[in-house]
């Protein structure tokens, strides 16, 4: 499927922009993936303040009872399946 570029941006989107000057982290509702959209000519970069955001929302996800325990053999286990299931597809 050939896509036409540029692609228009939604208004949320140039919002975000502006704020991150140049540099904005957005997230699919249904996946949960985060992306970096970046304008071209920006060096990426996580910044300290976005880690910070991040971690506070964890902090108040746990508080408020929204969190479980992380399994990490079970995050293993899926991320070998993942890796597995793409190397198959190559």
């Amino acid at each position: 499927m050939d896509i036409p570029l540029p692609i228009a941006m939604t208004p949320e989107q140039l919002t975000a922009l502006q704020m991150g000057q140049g540099i904005a982290h957005l997230q699919d509702p249904k996946t949960r993936r985060t992306y970096l959209l970046i304008e071209q000519g920006q060096q990426p970069s996580l910044s300290d303040d976005y880690f910070c955001e991040k971690l506070n929302e964890g902090i108040s996800e746990a508080e408020r009872g929204e969190s479980k325990r992380w399994d990490v053999e079970a995050l293993k286990s899926d991320l070998r399946d993942r890796y597995s299931s793409e190397q198959s597809k190559s």
